[in-house]
């Protein structure tokens, strides 16, 4: 692998990955194991360590909103942009949007990203339907002016993050994206709490149209803050094809004795994997790949983003609800087509909440 010398900044030491280059004067680089690539983080290690230090603090910071502009047209290439990737340890891998502008972490479930019906200049026009923005708009009109400095066909924007502004400007793929700037969507904490409780759901589930994502990110940031992110485990297998055998699983949040798995998905989920969560309820788990002792599992929760995708498995979780054995030890979340949560922990429930969101399909 070749080494990319461009210096870039990270905001924090999870899941890095980083070594010396003997080749390169021992520059300091960060190895991306998806991508078989190497960036040059820093010239040195003294100036790595004061770089990991100042990232820590310098873009995280709750109440403010950093926007960027593009004139990309592709919805598939904005989501590649800005998706995070993790490896199969459940490490974090730098999306290539936050390569580009020097930070290798930001926070997926703050993050709002879109192409525009139309292109436009207007920095109002931009944002709306974006979170906060009435507010917003108004406080980018007044620091930097109506108009964006580029034209913008698609959008980004990271909440609680207030960018450094340098670069200004990075290709990505085929396209350029602009840093606009940073502004304060609330004033106190106060007023920050008071937004993010009365912030409407995910705005693609009463208007696809307009995507934004609700996946694993967005649960665990919302309703399980304090969850482990991606959780990697070795489970002996009770049935299926690796009956009897140690397979390697990725839980995606673990919050004490609770295993989380998100599925942002509008079809069938994959059972094999429902029953890996299950085995794991029976204690049967191992070390991760990383030698990391195993989490005990006391209750498995699935949740369906997608109200298409409750649809889909709502009647197999209800059969799943009869065996007494998961009484109390599975339970099912899952959001209606206005973005309200629903839990089921019954078969009875299950398919309540599945006539309901029959008969309410495609209705906000």
């Amino acid at each position: 692998m070749e080494a990319t010398h461009t210096i870039s900044r990270r905001a924090d030491f999870q899941g890095c990955c980083v070594a010396f280059d003997p080749e390169h004067d021992w520059s300091v680089v960060e190895v991306d194991p998806v991508h078989k690539a190497l960036d040059v983080v820093a010239n040195t290690f003294r100036e790595f360590v004061n770089a990991e230090l100042l990232g820590m603090t310098s873009h995280e910071s709750d109440g403010y909103v950093s926007l960027w502009v593009s004139e990309e047209l592709d919805k598939t290439s904005v989501e590649a942009a800005l998706a995070v990737e993790y490896t199969n340890d459940g490490d974090w891998v730098a999306p290539a949007f936050a390569r580009a502008f020097g930070f290798t972490r930001f926070n997926p479930s703050t993050r709002e990203a879109n192409v525009l019906k139309s292109a436009t200049t207007s920095v109002r026009e931009a944002l709306a339907g974006f979170s906060y923005d009435s507010v917003i708009a108004e406080r980018f009109a007044s620091e930097f002016g109506e108009e964006l400095p580029s034209e913008a066909r698609s959008v980004a924007l990271l909440y609680n993050f207030r960018f450094s502004g340098t670069p200004t400007s990075a290709v990505i793929g085929d396209s350029t994206w602009t840093y606009v700037g940073c502004v304060p969507y609330a004033s106190s904490v106060s007023e920050l709490e008071r937004l993010e409780a009365d912030r409407a759901p995910p705005y693609w589930t009463v208007s696809p149209e307009v995507p934004a994502e609700l996946g694993e990110e967005w649960y665990l940031g919302r309703h399980m803050p304090d969850a482990e992110r991606h959780v990697g485990v070795g489970v002996t297998r009770s049935g299926g094809p690796n009956a009897g055998n140690v397979e390697g699983r990725v839980i995606d949040g673990v919050d004490g004795n609770i295993a989380v798995e998100i599925k942002d998905v509008a079809g069938k989920i994959d059972t094999d994997q429902l029953d890996a969560y299950l085995d794991m309820l029976e204690g049967k788990l191992h070390q991760s790949a990383k030698g990391a002792s195993p989490p005990q599992i006391g209750l498995v929760k699935y949740v369906i983003t997608k109200p298409e995708g409750a649809i889909a498995n709502l009647e197999m979780f209800a059969k799943r609800l009869t065996n007494v054995k998961l009484r109390g030890r599975l339970v099912i979340e899952a959001f209606d087509y206005s973005g309200t949560l629903h839990i089921v922990t019954d078969a009875g429930q299950a398919r309540a909440l599945l006539s309901q969101l029959t008969a309410t399909r495609g209705t906000p």
